[in-house]
């Protein structure tokens, strides 16, 4: 975080600042459901959210698990529609508006152009090791299928935690604070995670940035803590392996399928290892 966020100054830092504007707002949200002010807070959630998406897209993503937490508030499903249409809605609208003046064009948008290459990734080493037999455009079209399926189902899942998390407990009354405020961070901590880890096409280290910040709510969870704690060590590792390391070992920088293995395992391998026997970093009592 103090490397990307501060040295680097890449501006996943300023997404995320809004959307923990929007995460504020959505605690006040979920945990006072008095009239007192409930205005104000839809407003800066609104706001929150729709400049976060306008820094850096990839926040709506998650966008679906809060609004699926604030429209499971409401005991009648009219008003869970109304609230789920009206707030997606406005966050768009504002979203879209925002980005207008400097939209460039389908043909000249950037996101479209990273996702024709790949690098310092689990992509990037399927696609290697197909590209000989299938060519490199099918193997790219048969990774992306494979790897963003995967994603979508997890997505999904994760959509149905958060809806079966609040429904459970709004079934039998009333839904704990706590509940009502971790579901949707749980869920957009663990899409996020998964995303960068598994499915971006090129792996930065900034990416991490996304998520981190979600961890900090959900402690002591071990798996969390753990899983961030390991993902950022590694993240330093990693870029300096392939930028540097890489190159004083010629057989490494011309072999690429070895050179990726070696990175994309290191990566991987170490960061879900680290979920699966979690650090014990904070004692059973807290």
């Amino acid at each position: 975080v103090l490397f990307e966020g501060v040295q680097n100054a890449h501006n996943d830092i300023l997404m995320v600042f809004f959307l923990l504007v929007a995460t504020w707002a959505f605690a006040h949200l979920v945990t006072d459901l008095t009239q007192k002010r409930r205005l104000f807070w839809f407003g800066l959630f609104v706001i929150g959210f729709s400049a976060s998406i306008s820094v850096k897209f990839v926040t709506l993503m998650i966008l679906p698990f809060f609004l699926v937490g604030l429209a499971l508030q409401e005991r009648t499903w009219p008003r869970r529609l109304l609230i789920f249409l009206l707030v997606g809605l406005s966050i768009l609208t504002i979203s879209v508006l925002e980005m207008w003046p400097y939209w460039p064009g389908w043909d000249q948008w950037a996101v479209l152009e990273s996702g024709k290459g790949a690098g310092r990734s689990l992509v990037a080493l399927l696609v290697l090791i197909l590209r000989g037999k299938i060519g490199t455009n099918q193997a790219f079209d048969i990774v992306n299928g494979i790897i963003y399926g995967g994603i979508g189902v997890l997505y999904l899942g994760c959509l149905w935690q958060v809806w079966r998390s609040l429904q459970s407990h709004r079934q039998r009354g009333s839904i704990p604070q706590k509940n009502a405020f971790e579901a949707p961070l749980l869920s957009s901590f663990w899409i996020f995670f998964w995303y960068v880890l598994l499915a971006a096409s090129t792996f930065h280290a900034w990416y991490l940035l996304w998520f981190l910040p979600l961890g900090a709510f959900l402690v002591p969870r071990e798996r969390i803590i753990s899983g961030a704690f390991v993902f950022s060590g590694m993240a330093l590792l990693i870029i300096p392996y392939y930028e540097t390391i890489r190159v004083w070992l010629p057989y490494l920088n011309t072999n690429h399928i070895l050179g990726h293995l070696i990175g994309v395992g290191l990566l991987t391998i170490t960061v879900i290892a680290s979920l699966w026997s979690p650090l014990k970093i904070f004692p059973k009592s807290t």
